[in-house]
């Protein structure tokens, strides 16, 4: 899966804006990807509150520290938390969208970006052609998820001594 998700980014035009639903982000191979094609397009991430997910981020920056991961993961990945406290049908309630979207193809499936879903889960995956629909649900969920940044939900997400670049794109 990890290699349809690199293509799909691959063929998305510089300028262009990825969008991402994402149940689980934890894999440091999805992370870099992520975070290298952000230097190039804008990278919008909702993903599901998760501690677990949020401590691998944490520890992927960390490790890359000695250069400058927090300000180039900060410029170039927006990140919003999904609000699932909302009540809909019934009192538990999750974001379990996984799909990543490019203004052209449409990843779509199981696979969450885990190292446990590449390595050994079976995954499925459709690409289709992603519709204005899509787009602009996503756009729409997006707005409303503003103040809801990883660092906004997460407050001890970046260290104490991280200094707030200039973002990129917004």
């Amino acid at each position: 899966p990890i290699r349809a998700v690199a293509k799909v980014l691959d063929l998305a035009p510089p300028d262009s804006t990825i969008r991402i639903y994402c149940y689980a982000l934890s894999d440091p191979f999805a992370l870099d990807l992520f975070t290298h094609h952000g230097g190039d397009k804008t990278v919008k991430i909702i993903m599901k509150p998760c501690d677990r997910s949020v401590g691998r981020i944490k520890e992927f920056l960390k490790r890359f520290e000695r250069v400058n991961s927090y300000d180039v993961f900060y410029s170039r990945v927006q990140l919003r938390i999904a609000d699932t406290t909302q009540r809909r049908c019934t009192r538990y309630s999750s974001m379990h969208d996984k799909r990543l979207m490019t203004n052209k193809n449409c990843l779509v499936g199981s696979y969450n970006m885990t190292p446990v879903a590449r390595c050994a889960n079976w995954e499925a995956m459709a690409l289709t052609e992603t519709t204005q629909q899509e787009i602009d649900g996503f756009d729409a969920l997006w707005e409303s998820l503003r103040g809801r940044e990883i660092e906004n939900v997460y407050p001890s997400f970046y260290p104490d001594t991280f200094r707030v670049p200039k973002r990129r794109r917004e």
